[in-house]
């Protein structure tokens, strides 16, 4: 009996506590405490979309400290989360012990729908002074109720606040995301008005019907539009949610992505201790934009996608192990870095495996350069996050940007 109630308080457990924050700044550190335990902030969370991080087996992950799975594919499109429930939850499935965290399927209602109609996938999220591209037919129809999908085979599937929640809870995540409408970057003021109504009343439908005791995340949205995003991020605060998330269009460019962020952080300040999570967008200087913002947790496919590729990042900047580097360069990817990858490999080994190993040969690689994509990405966080206890953030930031970017700068002025 008393084992039993120690174990539901257990399972009750999520808070989020500011530990430091820089003075005239909104950047701080903090802790989430939940029931797969406590973890530091700022944090990178990394991409199981399938409940499984691509090119790495389950023994891989116990030095990952979060994963975002993936609500649509895991409920709609593969009908994994079934299994994921039978098995205990999203963490013992993957016999994974860090913080978890299922998104809501909103953001393929964007990718699927309005994504494809615009051509987003083809010009970035960050469209600069691009116009829409029309490559692809719309997948989506998006009503009140929530979005149907149309699958590769003509099939009607539908998602909506109700669906999302129940998804979720089958997943068994630690953090749960609000459903909603992800628009896009060239929806204009009406329609993102529009999508907005709609999208908070799914975040009251979506508290309305969950049931299980997971932290539930409110999403703000309203695109690039100061009225809309400050109203909305009102909206979310309004609601029981555990943690804010910002999700949609930041802008045109990272500069419109800097204001928006700025618009939201004094409302969101209002409530320190509710943690602040940036959808989807999660390149090293982006950290710092939102790490300043006052963002708290960050997730993003491009430290595991872009390793799949080839691509690494170091202290000097990101490259492309595939046909950037000297052929002959006999260094290691960074040479104060002690992932496998770096211990084990030159740029040179891992070239010449690349062009022309075995697959099975190329498969081990990938594995290392996904590695070492993850230990980089969350070494940064962490040295972000110690800059911030020893009160020197402004400085830290100048100084790594400054090397970091001085490869890019190199090879402009070659």
């Amino acid at each position: 009996m008393i084992y039993s109630l120690i174990l539901f308080i257990v399972l009750l457990m999520f808070s989020f506590q500011e530990i430091k924050k820089v003075k005239n700044s909104y950047a701080r550190a903090g802790i989430i405490k939940t029931a797969s335990g406590e973890f530091p902030t700022p944090l990178y969370v990394f991409a199981g979309t399938d409940a499984e991080v691509r090119m790495l087996d389950k023994k891989s992950l116990k030095n990952v400290k979060a994963l975002i799975a993936n609500t649509y594919h895991l409920g709609i499109r593969t009908k994994k989360a079934d299994d994921i429930k039978k098995a205990g939850g999203l963490n013992k499935f993957m016999n994974f012990s860090g913080l978890t965290i299922t998104d809501s399927g909103g953001f393929q209602v964007f990718s699927f729908g309005f994504g494809r109609e615009h051509g987003i996938g083809k010009i970035g999220f960050f469209p600069e002074k691009n116009q829409p591209i029309k490559t692809d037919q719309n997948l989506v129809k998006i009503t009140d109720d929530g979005a149907f999908f149309t699958d590769e085979k003509g099939r009607k599937k539908f998602l909506g606040p109700k669906e999302s929640v129940k998804i979720q809870e089958k997943i068994g995540a630690n953090i749960i995301l609000a459903f909603d409408e992800c628009t896009s970057p060239f929806h204009s003021y009406a329609y993102t008005k529009k999508s907005l109504k709609r999208t908070h009343a799914w975040a009251k439908d979506f508290l309305k019907f969950k049931k299980s005791k997971q932290a539930a995340f409110g999403i703000i949205q309203g695109g690039e539009f100061k009225d809309l995003r400050e109203k909305s991020a009102k909206f979310i605060l309004s609601l029981p949610f555990k943690g804010i998330a910002i999700g949609g269009p930041l802008g045109k460019n990272k500069k419109d992505m800097k204001k928006i962020l700025g618009w939201l952080s004094p409302i969101l300040n209002k409530r320190p201790e509710l943690p602040r999570h940036l959808l989807g967008i999660g390149k090293p200087e982006d950290i710092f934009t939102g790490v300043e913002k006052g963002l708290d947790t960050f997730d993003c496919v491009i430290p595991t996608r872009e390793a799949r590729h080839g691509s690494v990042y170091t202290s000097l900047g990101r490259i492309d192990l595939h046909k950037g580097e000297k052929p002959e360069d006999k260094n290691p990817i960074e040479k104060d870095c002690s992932c496998p990858a770096c211990i084990s490999k030159t740029k040179k080994d891992i070239k010449k495996i690349l062009k022309s190993g075995s697959p099975k040969e190329k498969k081990e690689i990938v594995k290392l350069l996904t590695f070492h994509n993850i230990f980089w990405f969350q070494n940064l966080v962490e040295k972000i996050r110690q800059s911030i206890l020893d009160g020197n953030f402004k400085e830290f930031k100048e100084k790594w940007l400054a090397r970091y970017n001085s490869l890019k700068k190199t090879k402009k002025n070659a």
